[in-house]
C-alpha cells in the first residue's frame, strides 16, 4: 500500500512537470526579435598613392574589415583588418576610407538604434593607372 502511494506521487509530480515543460515551451519558442543591419550610407573613396595606383591597375582588390558601429552610425573604436590584400599601406588605404564613411547603425524591431559589430568586405577596383605628363610651360 505504502509502495502505491509512492507511485502515485511520483506519477502526479511526473505529471505535473510534463504540463509545466508543455506550458512553457511557446515561450521558449519565441523567435528573437528582428534586427535591422546596419547600411552604408556613404562609402568614402580609398585614396591610393601613385605606386599603389600603378602597383594594383586594373586589379580588384579585396580586404576584409571588422568594426563597430555605434548607436549614432558612426565607426567606434579600432577598425580590425581580418583579411589582407597583403599590402600594409593598401590595407590602411581601405582602413582610412571606412573611417571617414558614414552608417546608418542597427536597429531592433522597435526601432530603436543599437550597437553592433560587422564584417566589410571591400572589393577595390584600381582603375587603369595613367602616369601624368609634366607640364611643360612654353616660353
Amino acid at each position: 500500500m505504502r509502495i502505491a502511494k509512492c507511485t502515485r506521487f511520483v506519477a502526479a509530480a511526473a505529471f505535473l512537470l510534463v504540463l509545466l515543460i508543455v506550458l512553457s515551451l511557446p515561450a521558449m519558442a519565441k523567435e528573437p526579435a528582428a534586427l535591422t543591419p546596419p547600411a552604408i550610407i556613404k562609402l568614402a573613396s580609398v585614396g591610393l598613392s601613385p605606386e599603389l595606383r600603378e602597383k594594383y591597375s586594373e586589379q580588384t582588390v579585396v580586404v576584409k574589415v571588422k568594426m563597430v558601429i555605434s548607436e549614432a552610425g558612426l565607426p567606434d573604436g579600432e577598425l580590425t583588418v581580418i583579411a589582407s590584400s597583403g599590402d600594409a599601406a593598401f590595407d590602411q588605404a581601405v582602413v582610412t576610407a571606412i573611417g571617414q564613411s558614414a552608417f546608418s547603425p542597427a536597429y531592433t524591431a522597435e526601432h530603436k538604434a543599437i550597437t553592433s559589430v560587422i564584417v566589410l568586405p571591400m572589393h577595390v577596383k584600381v582603375e587603369k593607372y595613367v602616369p601624368e605628363e609634366a607640364v611643360v610651360q612654353a616660353e
